[in-house]
């Protein structure tokens, strides 16, 4: 199990008897060590914590108003089984995973102090609450891979009706020169024979009901 428990800012370099050492390894390098009375403390990318065995082991009194926030990390076992997925509780998050066998499974929380972490880490080995998001519920929704095929599939679908309606509108003005003409004809022919009227008529009709009904296509 490891606990970390990380501290504000650089408030405890400020902190009475906070002291720094270098040190040599193995190698022939060196490191810092830094430490207050009592307590190693670590520095990791400018961020201060101390290291606790346990959650139930006490902050050093002299740290605890400078907690900002208390991580655990656990491998539990897998038996009794516990839903992988994003557990809450308070100011404690939980991600809780398969771990690296399948017998055991991991569980990795953070939270804003102590009581809330060992509090969700408690409800989780008892089973007594469930994720509030899941990693194990039917998925829903579509690939990456699926959206490109569809997405190139209604662009193919566009062109095509991009065109059929350039072509319809092309077809419309052409009925509408012939629509004209036949209007015209229709004038020159009023003494013909009454059949040629009738016959000149009907078409006119038939085409104006084109017209109309193509308008409201469009």
């Amino acid at each position: 199990m490891s606990v970390n428990v990380f501290l504000k800012g650089e408030e405890v370099k400020n902190l009475e008897g906070f002291t720094t050492s270098t040190c040599r390894n193995g190698d022939g390098g060196t490191y810092d060590v830094y430490r207050l009375p009592g307590i190693n403390l670590s520095n990791d990318k400018g961020r201060w914590f101390i290291w606790l065995s346990e959650p139930t082991d006490p902050i050093p009194a002299l740290l605890v108003e400078l907690v900002e926030e208390v991580s655990l990390h656990e491998a539990i076992s897998s038996h009794p089984r516990r839903e992988s997925g994003i557990y809450r509780h308070q100011s404690a998050e939980a991600l809780v995973e398969q771990g690296d066998t399948k017998r055991s499974t991991m569980v990795n929380i953070l939270g804003k102090n102590m009581k809330d972490v060992n509090e969700l880490f408690r409800m989780i080995r008892t089973g007594s609450i469930r994720p509030e998001e899941s990693f194990e519920g039917q998925q829903s929704g579509m690939s990456r891979k699926d959206l490109e095929v569809r997405v190139e599939a209604l662009q193919v679908d566009v062109a095509k009706l991009t065109e059929e309606k350039n072509q319809l509108a092309e077809t419309v003005e052409y009925l509408k020169g012939v629509y004209q003409d036949l209007c015209t004809f229709d004038g020159e022919l009023l003494l013909a024979p009454s059949f040629k009227v009738v016959f000149v008529r009907t078409i006119r009709r038939r085409l104006s009901g084109i017209l109309v009904f193509n308008k409201k296509k469009q």
